[in-house]
C-alpha cells in the first residue's frame, strides 16, 4: 500500500510543476500533421476550429453505444478533446475575462 501511495505522490508532483502541459501532450505535432493532411489548417497555419468539432462529433458517433474506438482513434479523440480544452484557457499573462 505504502508503495503505491508514493508512486501516486510522485505523479501528482510531477503533474504540479510548471510546465504540466508539456507532460501531458505525449505527440507533439501528431494532430498538427493530421490536420494538414486533411487540409484543415487555416491560411495562419493554426487548425480549423470547427474540423476539430467535426472530427471530435464523428468518432464519438462511432463510440456509441456498447461499441468501443480502436487504440488510434481514441488517441485522436483525447487530443481533440484536449485542443479544445486549451483554445477555452486564457493565454499567458491575460486574464480570461
Amino acid at each position: 500500500m505504502v508503495l503505491r501511495s508514493v508512486k501516486l505522490a510522485e505523479q501528482l508532483t510531477k503533474l504540479s510543476t510548471r510546465f504540466w502541459i508539456q507532460q501531458a501532450i505525449k505527440r507533439p505535432g501528431s494532430l498538427r500533421a493530421w490536420a494538414k493532411r486533411e487540409g484543415a489548417l487555416t491560411s495562419k497555419g493554426t487548425i480549423d476550429v470547427n474540423w476539430l468539432y467535426e472530427k471530435k462529433r464523428q468518432l464519438q458517433e462511432e463510440a456509441e453505444g456498447e461499441k468501443t474506438l480502436p487504440k488510434n482513434k481514441l488517441r485522436r479523440l483525447r487530443q481533440i478533446i484536449l485542443a479544445l480544452n486549451f483554445r477555452e484557457m486564457p493565454k499567458r499573462g491575460r486574464k480570461k475575462s
